[in-house]
């Protein structure tokens, strides 16, 4: 290589070593948070700091975790204090803000984590673990208007923020068809209804086939409909219907859940634990059947909707005389 060429290659280099980095097409610095639930999980605020990057603090719980529940990013095991730690600037590229997030007493500790950050919108932004690409991004939001990390976090929920789902109708048809059948007293016809019920379990494991089974009203129904089967399967699935229901926030499943997983413990020989079950025999009295009825307490039951011992027993007075034969 001659004098000429490595001067060349010299002026080359330097160019390309000082040459500026794109900074993002958007102005990152402000307030951000990671809501979930209508709870601020996390609160960043960020300003310019003297050398055209971002700093400032990243509030939080102490501890937490991410999962995923249904494709949706949650929080699990969200743990009181909320900490602050220091936000710096780790590099700017077209790509984000390379940021640091640190406690200041301890900068290079374990505790250091290091994301990127970059703007999806006018008023959202995310959170990357740089080389994790696949892992699933923490959404920020600008705040409208609490800027505190929520105080009444569970840390034995799991807050998970969906979007809006819209309901089945036909799935809304067969329940009403499913509750209407049943209230003809001694006039059903429990034949024809045993069809009818067969038909709509079959239908909704081709809505659930076909991806439309997903509100959480949609497996509410879905429960009460596949309970009305007659096999322990039939059961079990219509349980984890109502279990998935109740996740997604529908307070009214928890009975369902309850008595779904009781009339399986049965199905497969088990005692039930809730007290929903009754049973008839013809000249016998109507009786709870197998029942654990010390596995939980009354506080689990009232929690799932279910009546306390007391009540389930002061209920089952009007059942004291045998079923007609």
């Amino acid at each position: 290589m001659t004098a000429l060429q490595r001067l060349a290659a010299l002026l080359v280099a330097l160019v390309v070593a000082f040459a500026p980095v794109a900074a993002p097409a958007q102005d990152l610095s402000g307030d951000w948070v990671f809501n979930v639930e209508g709870r601020n999980v996390m609160v960043l605020r960020l300003a310019a700091d003297e050398a055209g990057g971002l700093e400032g603090t990243l509030a939080r719980p102490e501890r937490f975790s991410m999962t995923l529940s249904g494709g949706a990013l949650g929080v699990v095991g969200a743990t009181p204090p909320v900490v602050e730690r220091r936000v710096e600037t780790v590099a700017m590229a077209s790509d984000g803000v390379h940021i640091a997030v640190f406690d200041p007493a301890a900068p290079e500790a374990d505790t250091r984590r290091e994301y990127r950050l970059q703007a999806v919108g006018e008023d959202h932004a995310e959170l990357r673990v740089p080389g994790a690409e696949d892992a699933p991004a923490i959404p920020l939001m600008r705040p409208r208007p609490a800027l505190a990390v929520a105080p009444d976090l569970d840390p034995t929920r799991t807050y998970v923020d969906r979007p809006d789902v819209a309901s089945d109708e036909e799935l809304a048809e067969m329940f009403e068809a499913d509750q209407a059948g049943r209230t003809g007293g001694a006039a059903i016809d429990w034949s024809v209804l045993a069809a009818d019920d067969r038909a709509r379990r079959e239908r909704v494991r081709e809505l659930m086939a076909e991806g439309r089974v997903n509100s959480a009203d949609d497996y509410w129904r879905a429960a009460f409909i596949v309970q009305h089967g007659d096999t322990p399967e039939d059961y079990l699935l219509a349980h984890a219907l109502a279990v998935a229901s109740a996740g997604m926030g529908k307070g009214e499943a928890t009975w369902i859940a309850a008595a779904t997983l009781d009339r399986y413990l049965q199905a497969i020989g088990q005692s039930q634990v809730y007290g929903t079950q009754y049973q008839t025999a013809p000249g016998q009295p109507v009786s709870q059947g197998d029942y654990h009825r010390d596995l939980i307490p009354d506080s689990v039951r009232l929690a799932s909707g279910v009546p306390t011992l007391d009540q389930q027993a002061e209920h089952g007075k009007q059942f004291e005389q045998p079923a007609a034969e």
